[in-house]
């Protein structure tokens, strides 16, 4: 069965028959198909110009700006609370928050687009099974990844 085929299946499947069938198949999660989901990972620059803006404790999504798309869950945090609840998962499933920062730093500070995007999947291909816990407490993809 072709990556092509799988995805048209998941367009089509519910939304707890997508989380079960990217546990068993994760390789249908492509990295570099994440978009920024390694900006909200420890170290990521979505991280730093929220802080840098004095955001951290604003409402993750500004009402009117395309809040449907976003999960009740992610409405009812701030920025602060939706990234230690992805640091915590990343605890809970054995990745070190550190070794991420530390990871996505090393990337964004790398020279050359090339090296710095094998390095991106690389850490997003580490977090998928944050991601899938996050999804399976109820965010979804879009809150992710924008």
């Amino acid at each position: 069965m072709s990556n092509e085929f799988d995805r048209n299946k998941l367009l089509k499947m519910a939304f707890p028959d997508q989380i079960t069938y990217f546990e068993e198949h994760p390789e249908a999660i492509i990295p570099g198909a994440m978009n920024n989901w390694h900006g909200k990972l420890p170290g990521g620059y979505q991280r730093g110009m929220v802080e840098t803006a004095n955001l951290l404790d604003a409402p993750s999504v500004k009402l009117g700006r395309g809040e449907d798309l976003h999960s009740k869950i992610l409405r009812s945090q701030t920025r602060r609370e939706f990234f230690a609840t992805i640091d915590k998962v990343m605890v809970n499933i054995g990745l070190a928050p550190t070794d991420i920062e530390e990871m996505v730093k090393g990337a964004y500070k790398m020279a050359g687009l090339i090296e710095s995007g094998k390095l991106i999947k690389q850490i997003e291909g580490e977090t998928i099974p944050a991601y899938l816990l996050l999804r399976k407490k109820g965010y979804t993809h879009y809150d992710l990844v924008q």
